[in-house]
């Protein structure tokens, strides 16, 4: 049960930081009919004595009214000077980690498919994207 909340909290932070993304851009909201899924595929993170490494990465779905309109793993790495001290190393790797969430949202948010997803979105008129993760952990977020 706890690695299932670990992992819950990880998956919310990708949400937040997806939602925050796309409220800054001006198209979220919840009354739309595009909904994106997010499901973490990868997510490595190692503090390393001299080099540490981390990578995250999701699959992320994007539908409108049922239909898919975007479908592609996305992912993010990261490698940063690490100290042999595990005091320094540890809190070190674990910003580290938690900065790729905002590098792999950039990458989803500047991938050209994504982008065509969105100017459907504005064909269509739809109003925004909301970031869906009951299919996962039965969470409902409205």
């Amino acid at each position: 049960m706890k690695r299932v909340l670990s992992a819950l909290r990880w998956l919310l932070h990708l949400k937040d930081t997806l939602v925050a993304e796309l409220t800054a851009a001006g198209v979220y909201d919840l009354a739309s009919h595009y909904v994106i899924n997010g499901q973490l595929t990868d997510s490595q993170i190692d503090a390393a004595i001299g080099t540490g490494t981390g990578r995250l990465a999701a699959r992320f779905t994007v539908t409108n009214r049922g239909r898919v309109v975007y479908d592609k793993e996305v992912a993010a790495e990261a490698s940063w000077e690490s100290s042999f001290m595990g005091a320094v190393a540890i809190p070190m790797a674990m910003n580290q980690y938690g900065a790729l969430y905002k590098t792999l949202v950039a990458k989803l948010v500047d991938d050209p498919d994504f982008r065509s997803a969105k100017q459907e979105r504005a064909q269509g008129r739809a109003k925004g994207m909301l970031f869906d993760v009951r299919r996962e952990y039965g969470v409902d977020y409205h």
